[in-house]
């Protein structure tokens, strides 16, 4: 063949791409691109387009993941925020993750190149029975492989009915483990409580889910009974979650004044005001760091806006957009940033964040704080004793051990945690005999608490709170 006739048939083909590429595209037109026209003329292109793919791709390909590609790009054009499901379970994974309740094995993880790195491991909960630790990596889920996957898709794996076995494989130091456990409804805690020295209350909201504004009300309760003077509010490490959860408690707080306005294509079109029906007149403290985002930013906001509050700590994350789920009739769903919040005096958070009024670096993360925060609940209606087993029995343990006490975190009831626990009881004015009662378990607890927050790990922000709220 000779090279002129190789150069015509080059120059044929380019120009039979060229032609097709037109016959996809030559009837956009100059349209207004808000019109709905020019929506009607892309949407038509587009089916072209898909349809020419799915017949001439060199590989096979199916109408479903074009057009999840395809959906997937339209959320890819917003934000990080909003982002398209291409199913249901994944649509349900991201609903349970800031519901404080699910069914699963009790975990929380990260995504990475490698699989899920377990992040903690709720104490009592399955995976927990099952041996799983923090740093495990899971690489597959009822031998799905589950690396590269995003994280609501390794979640919606990990989700599923009570009493439905499912089958990990992690990788735990380079060798890998099957794992096989019972899922179970975990009900997790997003407000917890301590009196300290001096009546100073402190108070950690760890994420707002659909009930975090009731758990607050029942602790705001118990600090005034308790007779606290102060409060230190730690919204640290706080993720956000429900807008409303967040307003309520900041109604909870204040007297009057503005909470937060709404804004959406740059007007303000509605305010969140405190209706003055209760509120908490103690000086308050609250804490922020860099992973303080979203509705905690909207309280932290609120809070130091109406100098309900002094902020101590790092400037917050800084997103103020807030996301609604809408479901489509084909089981697919979608997240999409509706509307952006803002502070009381209609400053912007996004992008920007709350700026603290003490700026202060957390110079060390307490180890025992991040081992109490996985600590199992002691919510069980039951008074332990010797030969008991259960949640309270597994969570009492966690605690005398962190307190070093000479025990084994089994969940079963021994000798050595008798022995432990008789001898807490008589350090804490309690009658030694033995037995979880709810007031000694409610003293275990306390003690746990305050060791873990105050052992002098360097929590200089925390530090810093008790000492402007000692003068």
């Amino acid at each position: 063949m000779s090279k002129k006739y190789v150069k015509v048939v080059a120059i044929i083909l380019i120009a039979a791409m060229v032609v097709t590429s037109v016959s996809l595209i030559a009837f956009a037109g100059e349209t207004d691109e808000n019109s709905r026209e020019y929506l009607d003329e892309r949407i038509s292109t587009l089916e072209q387009y898909i349809r020419f793919i799915q017949s001439n791709y060199a590989s096979d390909v199916t109408y479903k993941d074009l057009l999840d590609a395809a959906y997937d790009g339209v959320s890819d054009a917003l934000d990080p925020y909003s982002v398209y499901y291409p199913d249901e379970e994944e649509a349900n994974a991201f609903v349970t993750t800031v519901s404080g309740e699910y069914t699963g094995i009790g975990i929380s993880f990260k995504v990475s190149d490698k699989g899920a790195v377990v992040a903690s491991v709720t104490g009592g909960g399955p995976a927990a029975g099952a041996g799983m630790r923090e740093a495990d990596i899971i690489t597959h889920v009822d031998g799905k492989d589950i690396r590269g996957l995003e994280s609501a898709a390794v979640q919606a794996l990990l989700l599923g009915e009570e009493g439905t076995t499912v089958n990990v494989t992690i990788n735990r130091a380079g060798k890998n483990l099957n794992l096989s456990m019972v899922r179970k409804t975990i009900s997790l805690a997003s407000v917890n409580y301590v009196m300290l020295d001096n009546k100073i209350a402190y108070v950690q909201i760890a994420d707002f889910d659909n009930d975090t504004e009731k758990e607050f009300a029942d602790v705001k309760q118990k600090l005034l009974d308790d007779g606290a003077k102060s409060v230190i509010l730690d919204l640290r490490d706080n993720p956000g979650g429900y807008l409303n959860s967040a307003i309520d408690i900041a109604d909870q707080i204040l007297p009057s004044g503005t909470i937060t306005c709404l804004e959406k294509k740059g007007e303000v079109y509605k305010s969140y005001t405190a209706d003055n029906k209760e509120s908490l007149d103690l000086d308050m403290v609250v804490l922020t760091n860099g992973n303080t985002a979203s509705a905690s930013e909207l309280l932290v906001a609120a809070l130091k806006g109406n100098k309900a509050a002094t902020v101590v700590g790092t400037t917050t994350f800084g997103k103020g957009v807030a996301q609604t789920l809408y479901k489509l009739k084909d089981g697919s769903a979608f997240k999409l940033s509706v509307f952006y919040f803002l502070t009381p005096d209609k400053k912007p958070i996004h992008k920007v964040g709350v700026v603290p009024d003490y700026a202060v670096d957390r110079a060390a993360d307490s180890e025992a704080f991040e081992k109490y925060s996985a600590f199992a609940p002691m919510s069980e209606k039951v008074k332990p004793s010797y030969g008991s087993t259960g949640l309270n029995v597994y969570g009492l343990q966690q605690r005398l051990s962190l307190l070093g006490y000479d025990v084994n975190v089994t969940g079963t009831f021994d000798e050595n945690t008798l022995a432990a626990l008789k001898d807490f009881q008589s350090g804490h004015q309690l009658y030694p005999y033995g037995v979880a009662d709810y007031t000694t378990m409610k003293a275990v607890d306390n003690a746990a608490y305050t060791y873990a927050i105050s052992d002098g790990k360097g929590d200089v922000q925390f530090e810093k709170a008790v000492q402007l709220l000692s003068h």
